[in-house]
């Protein structure tokens, strides 16, 4: 908790400074991804900690970013932008993470979507091509409603390579999981390029 504290009251600086010079809803949304933080923890007890992670990584994340640099950005889009995002760190990536510790939290009494995938013998790669799979139809959506580029596409090269890890995952958890992590971040990386270039 004090190591907590201590960021945030660093982080008030430059906070005071963006609210002061772009937008005072920097101040508001800052303070909402700090209570994150015991959401999360608490979240762990009550089936909601992916999703407490998912709003401070995802929207969040992007309408601070969103307004340090502009006083009137276009909140709804930001909105819709972060949910790839928020879902690729959080119903995934903290899925991933914390699959070798699911018997250990379970018997804590930790509630979590990834746990139950785990307790009730159903394959994480299933799970986890499940929310890819959304992933690609919601950007689909996304590009279809203008919102992003079409060459935001670039980022489907990303999926053969990630069903290779899936499919190898049970053979080396640790070493695929790793090129699963490397595969699974340049999808953010090309769907930025993609709206850069297309943009």
């Amino acid at each position: 908790m004090f190591n907590a504290i201590g960021w945030y009251v660093l982080a008030l600086a430059p906070l005071i400074y963006l609210a002061i010079n772009v937008s005072w809803v920097i101040l508001p949304l800052a303070i909402a991804g700090m209570l994150v933080t015991f959401w999360y923890c608490w979240g762990k007890f009550n089936w909601t900690h992916e999703t407490a992670l998912a709003v401070g990584v995802g929207p969040i994340a992007v309408l601070i970013g969103m307004f340090s640099v502009n006083p009137d950005p276009p909140v709804l889009v930001g909105l819709l932008v972060s949910v790839p995002v928020a879902i690729i760190l959080c119903y995934l990536g903290l899925a991933f993470d914390e699959w070798p510790d699911a018997e250990q939290n379970l018997k804590k009494g930790v509630k979590s979507l990834a746990f139950m995938v785990w307790k009730y013998g159903i394959a994480l790669e299933w799970y986890i091509m499940s929310w890819f799979l959304f992933i690609l139809l919601y950007q689909i959506l996304l590009i279809y409603l203008g919102i992003l580029a079409p060459m935001t596409a670039i980022s489907f090269f990303t999926f053969p390579g990630i069903i290779a890890c899936l499919v190898l995952l049970k053979g080396n958890f640790r070493k695929v999981g790793g090129f699963l992590v490397l595969v699974a971040a340049l999808y953010p990386c090309l769907l930025l390029i993609g709206q850069i270039v297309g943009g």
